[in-house]
């Protein structure tokens, strides 16, 4: 049998439990999305791992229920992630030529890690923190701004703090439970002298009265700064992917004419196609996808 299913759309999980019962040669990885799904759909094409085939989880019906059995938030792809790994270990066994990968996200902060023989978490909060690279900011800056006189390793000090101290925020709002939606960082922040500066207390004042929290103004304060003294030296644990590519963008945007119509979508594809089989498979995620993969 292929090594790539049929039509691959809305599996339940009896389904794909009966699958790889059935057909234990199958040799499949799961990703939380799209971009995910072509990354290291590449990566495994590069490195001879022919028979393997990359879904996204959403290929498969998670049920709510199943996610939340597992203490997991929900609605959440990396949640469903994380449960299908679970799930596919009680149904089937551990020793499937199956892997999900799923986000680090905040739990190298939080001291936490959901186990599972079948489960791989990226090295950084996120697939697109392995693009925090000052060689490949500065190869796109070349590109795109010729004329700069910054490096990428200087267009990354200026954006770090702002970055570290949203990551903070989304974790303070995660970890208190208020169920704050999240606000652009754009009207708190400005540049000054090629600094990203951001305005932290009117930004939170902004953020928790969006969400009717004002009156918890002095508890949010204090677990953001909490949070901080946590935080670790390789501050790609402590950005957000998204956060990264956006305000990446942004600051493109306002410093360089030349990038004035750069959009987020637009600098990640840039940022991404620099990789290369070899600079990625010195990450722990992808030699050990490698050795999971080395009989497919």
């Amino acid at each position: 049998m292929s090594s790539k299913m049929e039509d691959p759309i809305n599996w339940t999980l009896d389904e794909l439990a009966t699958l790889y019962q059935l057909h234990p040669e199958l040799c499949n990885v799961y990703v939380e999305g799209d971009s995910d799904q072509g990354l290291v759909s590449w990566f495994l094409e590069e490195k001879g791992r022919k028979r393997t085939a990359v879904y996204p989880v959403s290929v498969v019906s998670v049920p709510p229920e199943v996610v939340l059995g597992y203490g997991l938030s929900h609605p959440s792809r990396r949640s469903e992630a994380i449960a299908l790994a679970l799930e596919l270990e009680v149904r089937c066994s551990a020793d499937l030529h199956v892997t999900v990968i799923a986000d680090l996200d905040f739990d190298c902060i939080q001291g936490r890690r959901d186990g599972g023989a079948l489960l791989l978490f990226t090295d950084y909060t996120s697939m697109e923190m392995y693009a925090f690279n000052a060689p490949m900011v500065g190869k796109l800056l070349r590109m795109l701004a010729p004329r700069a006189k910054v490096t990428g390793a200087e267009v990354l000090r200026r954006i770090t703090e702002l970055l570290q101290t949203m990551f903070a925020l989304r974790l303070a709002n995660h970890e208190l439970g208020f169920g704050l939606t999240w606000l652009s960082h754009k009207k708190c922040t400005c540049l000054k002298k090629g600094e990203a500066q951001f305005d932290f207390e009117d930004y939170v004042v902004r953020y928790l009265n969006a969400g009717g929290k004002r009156a918890h103004a002095t508890i949010f304060g204090d677990r953001v700064r909490e949070i901080r003294r946590r935080f670790l030296p390789d501050v790609r644990v402590q950005i957000r992917g998204h956060d990264f590519i956006e305000v990446l963008a942004w600051y493109l945007c306002k410093s360089f004419k030349s990038c004035k119509d750069l959009t987020p979508d637009l600098l990640k594809s840039l940022l991404m196609v620099q990789f290369t089989a070899e600079s990625l498979e010195s990450e722990g995620l992808f030699t050990a996808l490698l050795e999971r993969t080395a009989d497919c």
